[in-house]
């Protein structure tokens, strides 16, 4: 070690012992034990002790200097502009002050008449249903006001924070000034600290007036709460009564009731649905705006459609369905309008959605007997009589006479008409009874008996019961009805779409618009299915009750040792993980189909880019699934140790090969379509590359599953990697005495002939040598396509075969040597006749020097 770095060691342990002994000292803290950083927690019955300072404190604000001071001055002025810009009133914080302070005194009002009609004990199932969605908007207003109030809160408090930031250099620079007597710079300085005090003032101006809206906010939502809950445990008392008599029995209600009170009752109630109605409209003007221009666009679009769909159907008769449901735009407009009001108008009044339900007539009446047999025309006739029947029963809920006798009448109709539709004789003129579902018959039969117990029922007494029982079945009838109608409109919009010129810009809709509408199908008639099945629930008055017993039933645990699985886990994690693998069939359909032949990639790239996309969308959703099943994610790492272990014992070539395949993808030796040579003697086709293995078609047929570790280690032959070009080579041989250079030349012009050898490279004929029986030739030439390999060698040489016998070039047979050691005499005999004409058969004898034999 050097001096310096000696000297340089012992100034800053000097350095050190100097800062800990002045903390020690400023702390106060024993010499073995450091000084507490917090306030320790005192024992019972005595008094907190001041906590102590911490050991590292923000150091104080040095302030300007004093020739520094003007300079900063500007700066600070701009920084107080901005912050001042900052404390004035949002428009949605003004909007909110003054819906709190209209609000809050018609809202003791509203209270009071709520508690005078609960307490009343007259409030039917229409009417709690009516207050419960009123008094819920007040409430999501309320909510929605103090989430604003909250924001601005917090903005506040940042400005007082700045404000308090920035006073503290100028109070440092003030006294600095003060000790260097500038009294110009002091004066400059508390322009400045009034400035800062100003708005400082307004803040706090602000934070009151808003402290006191958010109390005014306070107090209203909870006597929102009371009402609610006033009349969620009336719900729950109606709900354990609904099997008891709630009424006197139908020939007593006459005797019973007041007909002039029952009249002021009705009376009051169209006026509190009016007022209801109108104040729920004009608060929420801009929803109704926005409703009805899409109701306009709808509009606009289905009667575009429809007219280029009837132009269509007379080229294409498969769309003349289509063209009959697009018939009537303005039936689909009005049926999609009112399946979308929910969404535009939350918690609405009973009156707005006794309002969409009369529309929902204009579609009954006109689309619906277009798209069902005619046989089951009468059924949608009869849904919409009850449906007005059941509306105008409703709204003289508060005159039990007219209710009750309503209701009566209401069921003994609909019983006569299931008694009707249920004979053999009218279920034997549908034209095609196997296209109806098999549970459509039992659920006629069960309707009829429902009404009739329904019926009697109301006769009794039991109007609640009576009223659940039929208006929950016709509820359910109505929402299939309209749902029928939705998903035939959309699925008709949805098919007119696909043809039009803008949709068929997409390749993947050219290519698949099959595959693309029956997907959309199928998840329109899903979703249909759900809603329909909420609504029937909700309709009979058992949706809370069901929905609080599935997800009772998801929340339960079974515990297996240290692991705890949950049914609502297990479903969440298979829907997320069926939901990321419809994800990227989808994403690697649309990549393949529409994005991928519209840009220029290089051969397999497409291939490795969707791949990688397919995996790793499914190892996302994976990922996702479990940290949405709950699952703790830093727990994985002990199974991936565990999983290496089983790697490294009995996983290698399973992960060899995943390898493998990733390598295949990445690099492209081989990309499918290509056409391979593995050792040992299979070629084929490269028809897909997985994760671990990769598939071969053979020239055979066969279909041979290579582990893709074979692939990478092994030598592999890939005839079409670069290009499909192949070099074929053709040979023949010639008798002995034939010209070669006659030869090549008609080897040349054969393959000058054929059309598809390729000119570049040129076709190369050969002179190979002298052979025992020929002098042989080979032509070399180049095709264009590898799999033409075959064909073009046979053609080749059919070829050659003709230009040679066309010249007069023979192709000789091949020559062998015979050797006899011993013959007998009669083949000695044949021999010797075969030698006479031996020069004619090309064959020649030469006799042995032993005289034994012949060659």
């Amino acid at each position: 070690m050097s001096a310096w770095q000696s000297r340089s060691s012992v100034a800053a342990f000097a350095l050190l012992v100097g800062v800990a002994a002045t903390a020690a000292a400023q702390n106060k803290a024993p010499a073995n034990k450091p000084a507490p950083a917090a306030a320790e927690t005192p024992a019972a019955g005595e008094e907190a002790a001041p906590a102590p300072a911490p050991q590292a404190e923000a150091p104080e604000p040095e302030g300007f200097s004093i020739a520094e001071a003007t300079l900063q001055t500007g700066e600070t002025q701009a920084e107080l502009k901005k912050l001042e810009k900052r404390l004035e009133i949002p428009p949605t914080v003004e909007a909110v002050r003054k819906d709190v302070y209209t609000r809050v005194l018609s809202l003791q009002d509203a209270r009071r008449a709520a508690e005078q009609r609960l307490g009343s004990g007259e409030v039917q199932a229409k009417g709690l249903l009516d207050l419960q969605r009123e008094w819920q908007l007040r409430q999501k207003d309320t909510g929605a006001w103090r989430a604003t109030l909250r924001d601005y809160g917090s903005e506040i408090d940042a400005v007082l924070q700045a404000l308090d930031a920035l006073a503290k250099p100028w109070k440092a620079t003030r006294e600095r000034a003060i000790e260097a007597e500038a009294d110009s710079v002091v004066e400059r300085v508390d322009a400045i600290l009034a400035e800062i005090a100003d708005v400082e003032q307004i803040a706090r101006e602000r934070l009151a007036e808003l402290i006191d809206i958010q109390d005014r906010t306070t107090g209203m939502a909870g006597v929102i709460t009371g009402v609610l809950e006033s009349v969620a445990t009336l719900e729950k008392e109606a709900r354990s009564r609904v099997f008891q008599a709630d009424e006197v029995p139908f020939w007593d209600v006459a005797a019973a009731h007041s007909p002039a009170a029952s009249w002021q009752r009705v009376q009051a109630d169209f006026a509190r649905d009016w007022q209801a109605l109108t104040t729920y409209i004009m608060e929420r003007r801009d929803h109704a705006i926005a409703h009805l221009l899409f109701v306009l666009t709808t509009l606009l679009g289905a009667g575009f459609l429809g007219r280029r769909v009837r132009a269509w159907a007379e080229e294409e008769p498969q769309l003349a369905e289509t063209a009959t449901v697009l018939r009537d735009p303005v039936s689909i407009a009005v049926l999609v309008g009112v399946a979308t009001a929910r969404w535009f108008y939350p918690l609405a009044p009973g009156a707005l959605n006794e309002l969409m339900g009369f529309l929902l007539l204009i579609p009954a009446l006109t689309l619906l007997p277009r798209i069902v047999d005619a046989p089951l025309r009468p059924v949608v006739l009869a849904l919409a009589f009850f449906y007005l029947a059941s509306q105008l029963r409703n709204s003289l809920d508060g005159a039990p006479l007219l209710y009750r006798g309503l209701q009566i009448a209401e069921l003994a109709l609909g019983l006569a008409f299931l008694i009707w539709l249920n004979r053999p004789a009218r279920l034997a003129k549908i034209e095609h009874p196997e296209q109806l579902p098999g549970w459509l018959g039992p659920l006629a039969r069960l309707a009829l008996v429902t009404f009739g117990v329904a019926l009697v029922a109301a006769i009794l007494g039991y109007s609640t019961f009576a009223s659940l029982l039929a208006q929950g079945l016709l509820n359910s009838a109505y929402t299939a009805a309209l749902l029928y109608a939705l998903y035939r409109a959309l699925c008709a919009l949805l098919l007119a779409f696909l043809h039009t010129s803008f949709a068929r810009k997409l390749r993947a809709i050219r290519v698949a618009e099959d595959r693309v509408h029956g997907f959309a199908s199928r998840v329109l008639r899903i979703g249909a299915v759900i809603w329909w099945a909420g609504r029937t629930l909700d309709a009979f008055g058992i949706q809370q009750p069901v929905v609080e017993a599935l997800v009772a039933a998801a929340g339960s645990h079974i515990t297996l040792g240290s692991v705890t699985i949950s049914l609502g886990d297990v479903l969440l994690f298979l829907t997320v993980a069926a939901g990321s693998f419809f994800l990227s069939r989808f994403v690697r359909f649309f990549l393949e189909e529409d994005v991928f032949p519209r840009v220029v990639l290089r051969r397999g790239v497409s291939n490795a880019i969707s791949t990688t996309v397919h995996y790793s969308i499914l190892l996302g959703g994976f990922l996702l699934a479990v940290a949405a099943a709950g699952m703790d994610l830093s727990r994985l790492t002990l199974l991936a140790g565990a999983f290496g272990v089983g790697i490294g014992f009995g996983l290698q070539n399973i992960v060899n090969n995943f390898v493998s395949g990733l390598i295949l993808l990445f690099e492209r030796p081989i990309q499918v379509g290509d056409t391979i040579e593995v050792v040992g003697g299979l070629t084929g086709d490269v028809r897909r590359i997985g994760p671990r293995s990769s598939t071969v078609r053979t020239f055979d047929g066969a279909e041979v599953i290579v582990p893709n570790a074979m692939l990478v280690s092994d030598q592999v032959t890939n005839w079409t990697l670069s290009d499909r070009r192949r070099r074929i080579k053709v040979g023949v041989g010639v008798k002995y005495g034939t010209d070669p250079e006659r030869v090549l030349e008609l080897l040349r012009e054969v393959a000058t002939e054929n059309e598809t050898v390729l000119e570049d490279p040129k076709p190369m004929p050969i002179f190979l040598g002298f052979g025992d029986s020929s002098l042989d030739f080979e032509l070399r030439c180049w095709i264009p396509r590898y799999e033409e390999g075959f064909g073009m060698t046979t053609a080749l040489l059919t070829a050659i075969n003709a230009k040679l016998r066309d010249d007069g070039i023979e192709i000789p047979f091949p020559q062998r040597d015979l050797h006899l050691r011993s013959v007998d005499e009669p083949a000695r005999e044949a021999l010797e006749e075969i030698g006479a004409e031996a020069p004619q058969r090309g064959i020649r004898l030469i006799p042995d020097e032993g005289g034994s034999g012949g060659r």
